[in-house]
């Protein structure tokens, strides 16, 4: 089994997994572990996490995180080829950390504000954990961030092992060396995997209409086209190859469209995932590559781009995206095989569709017709909803609106 894994890699097929298996799997997972950093990151950003814990602009932020996390990355590179530059490298960056985070002496640091998104995250959607490990793990991956690197150098210190110096500082500095080494040892293809998943991310939260997750379907077909090209499909001609991109579009196009649909957007979708890989292991004669192509192009991608969780209240449909104002939390219009409305949002919070009508009049507050044709307003705080208001106060909030 191990070695069908091996053979399906790009990575652990790999000469440098050959020759260096252990140093190499530890490269992998601290690449991967940046990756992730990275995409929380611009996440955190993109729903408003830094605007609302710092006084500082969230862009400020997030531009902080991008280059000490571009210097990381050049550090992880320069510990596996053990280049003693990697030391004074490691020094400026944990002393820039600290400097940065001197400024934020009154505020979480930000490093651990992503990290623990990473950790609701894998309580919310993967499994539940106890409070005191949640904690425990956001500060291990702080720790594997920041002190990993000088750890690991005192480590090769004490064992008096040799470092080499023939990286030209100049190429450090300027990129050169990581984007060279990073191809050879294939780890740009990991980068350009979390390149498309941070751009998928990106139209699921920021886009004002539902829309725009049609963009899903490119995207699903150029991850399509990135994998072909990264792994060995050898029984793919392109006759073949272009059927699949065919059949790909369709079946990307309806995952989109019919999650307006009660019942069926999650039928169609867990449909699809089964037919799209019978159709791609039959043709490639690789299940287990086939595998990884429909998680991440046919899975991923899409969830990502439609900004919720899909899986979660299948029996309504989403049929429109709130235009959020300054500072909101977006929420989505739903509707029942009644063709009844209610709202949801991201934290899987949910109004049952039980309205003839929505309207959104003014920010943080929803109003909707019951069936009984009177109003009844909803005060969104902090991603949540909150009670109807009485009656009396609904028609005075009504008439306040119709006079502004």
């Amino acid at each position: 089994m191990i070695e069908r894994i091996r053979s399906t890699s790009i990575l652990l097929s790999s000469n440098w997994y050959k020759k260096y298996k252990v140093p190499y799997l530890i490269l992998i997972f601290d690449i991967f572990f940046i990756i992730l950093t990275a995409i929380f990151s611009v996440k955190d950003y993109l729903v408003g996490y830094f605007d609302v814990n710092y006084p500082y602009n969230g862009i400020l932020i997030l531009i902080i995180l991008s280059i000490l996390l571009i210097v990381r990355f050049n550090i992880s590179l320069l510990m596996f080829s053990k280049q003693n530059f990697g030391i004074f490298l490691s020094i400026l960056y944990l002393l820039s950390v600290i400097l940065i985070e001197l400024g934020f002496s009154e505020f979480d640091s930000p490093f651990i504000l992503v990290y623990g998104t990473i950790t609701s995250f894998i309580n919310e959607f993967i499994f539940k954990l106890p409070d005191f490990l949640n904690t425990l793990l956001v500060y291990f991956f702080y720790l594997l961030s920041i002190y990993g690197p000088l750890i690991y150098y005192t480590f090769l210190h004490l064992r008096k092992k040799k470092l080499s110096k023939n990286a030209r500082k100049f190429d450090i500095m300027t990129g050169f060396y990581a984007s060279t080494l990073s191809k050879r040892l294939k780890i740009m293809d990991m980068v350009v995997y979390g390149f498309l998943i941070g751009l998928a991310m990106t139209i699921g939260l920021i886009s004002k209409d539902i829309i725009w997750s049609f963009l899903s379907v490119p995207l699903s077909l150029y991850s399509l086209f990135e994998f072909f090209k990264r792994l060995n499909f050898p029984s793919l001609t392109k006759k073949k190859k272009r059927n699949i991109y065919i059949v790909s579009f369709i079946i990307s196009f309806g995952i989109i469209f019919t999650q307006r649909i009660p019942y069926l957007g999650f039928i169609f979708f867990v449909f699809s995932i089964f037919f799209m890989l019978f159709f791609l292991s039959r043709i490639s004669k690789s299940f287990l590559r086939s595998v990884l192509v429909i998680v991440y192009a046919f899975i991923i991608i899409p969830v990502f781009c439609m900004g919720y969780n899909i899986f979660a209240f299948p029996q309504y449909g989403v049929i429109k995206k709130s235009i959020p104002y300054e500072d909101e939390k977006v929420f989505y219009y739903v509707v029942d095989k009644d063709g009844l409305y209610g709202v949801r949002n991201r934290k899987l919070k949910v109004i049952e569709p039980t309205y003839i009508e929505i309207a959104y009049p003014q920010k943080n507050k929803i109003m909707l017709l019951n069936q009984d044709s009177v109003w009844e307003t909803y005060q969104m705080s902090n991603n949540a909803y909150f009670l109807p208001v009485k009656k009396i106060e609904v028609i005075e909030n009504t008439m306040l609106i119709i006079l502004k």
